[in-house]
């Protein structure tokens, strides 16, 4: 995860995730790493054809294990509180069952895809995200 290009920062001064595309080239993107709090500086923000893939990189501070992941969990939740909703995919269930004249056998039941609404996203460290949603 350390050699992923990091491709989110956080805003300086509102702490607002940013994609690489939407800030402007060098320091002057006035962004942080999410994972380290290190200045950063954006790598072909603006650039229309660059030879490497736009990305940002610590202006003086090592990249530590932990910046990537932080990067890609801050955008994930940026992205789930903007779309409101969510299709959760067909779901399998297999085990036990037992019949009215008590015997035992194997089940599967499917449950279909479903459209649910996020209510609410909440970071509960820097590993977990709980995410609610009402069906």
């Amino acid at each position: 995860m350390k050699d992923a290009p990091i491709v989110w920062a956080d805003d300086a001064q509102t702490g607002a995730a940013r994609h690489i595309s939407e800030v402007e080239p060098g320091l002057a993107c006035h962004c942080v790493c999410t994972g380290c709090h290190a200045a950063m500086e954006a790598v072909n923000s603006k650039n229309p054809n660059p030879k490497h893939r736009p990305h940002f990189r610590h202006d003086k501070a090592p990249i530590l294990e932990d910046c990537a992941r932080q990067a890609i969990l801050k955008a994930t939740i940026k992205t789930l509180m903007e779309v409101t909703e969510i299709e959760l995919p067909e779901l399998r269930k297999q085990g036990k069952a037992v019949a009215q004249d008590g015997m035992e056998f194997e089940a599967e039941v499917t449950e279909q895809p479903q459209l649910v609404k996020i209510q609410n996203i909440e970071q509960v460290d820097v590993a977990d995200v709980i995410s609610c949603v009402k069906v």
